[in-house]
């Protein structure tokens, strides 16, 4: 919500607001972490935070239509993962050359660095492994840091149960639908999908690593 917020002050303070145009404002949110969906029973709550589901981006929306706010809030990677948005990316060279400079730990404050573990960590970790980029990001746990402090991880165990069920359609379904119910959604089926592709760039990377 911070990160919206933030936006939405960037966003009404622009010369195309004041004289009253819409503003589009983007998340540029992967569409498997944008969905969130719980990789185990004991990953709800605090751990499967959704401040870029398609419900809530709704709700904030109809929220600040009502307040008389002309922004538009979109996230055009919704239906990608992150390692198609890696893929996909039109300006490859400028990626190579800044990609290992961005942060997704959902730990960092603590360290300073990507811990390595944590599931946007693995995600990102996993988008790398997809698309084949070279990582040079520093990672406390991991094959070039701490392994065992990697492998212990409750975060590494939940991404790997969760993700080797990438190919179980129904469990998929019954992770990912009931957080729609509320919106109005009318490609759910794709959002299915894209939690599906996911799942399986996550369990790919995991195979891999843990093996």
């Amino acid at each position: 919500m911070g990160f919206f917020a933030f936006g939405l002050v960037a966003a009404t303070s622009t010369e195309a607001y004041r004289d009253g145009d819409s503003v589009d404002l983007h998340a540029s949110e992967n569409g498997l972490i944008s969905l969130n969906p719980s990789l185990t029973p004991a990953r709800i709550g605090s751990a499967s935070t959704r401040t870029t589901h398609p419900c809530f981006v709704g709700q904030l929306q109809s929220l600040l239509g009502r307040l008389g706010i002309n922004v538009k809030l979109k996230n055009d990677y919704q239906h990608l993962t992150k390692g198609e948005m890696f893929v996909e990316c039109r300006q490859l060279d400028d990626l190579r050359r800044l990609v290992c400079q961005s942060m997704s730990c959902g730990k960092s404050r603590r360290i300073n660095m990507h811990c390595g573990r944590c599931v946007p960590c693995i995600i990102r970790r996993a988008a790398f492994h997809q698309s084949k980029l070279e990582d040079t990001t520093p990672y406390l746990f991991g094959p070039e840091g701490d392994m065992a402090g990697f492998r212990s991880s409750d975060d590494v165990r939940c991404a790997y149960l969760g993700s080797a069920r990438h190919a179980d359609r129904r469990w998929i379904e019954s992770v990912v639908l009931p957080s729609l119910f509320e919106c109005h959604v009318d490609n759910r089926q794709s959002l299915v999908d894209t939690a599906e592709r996911g799942l399986r760039e996550v369990h790919n990377f995991l195979l891999e690593t843990l093996s």
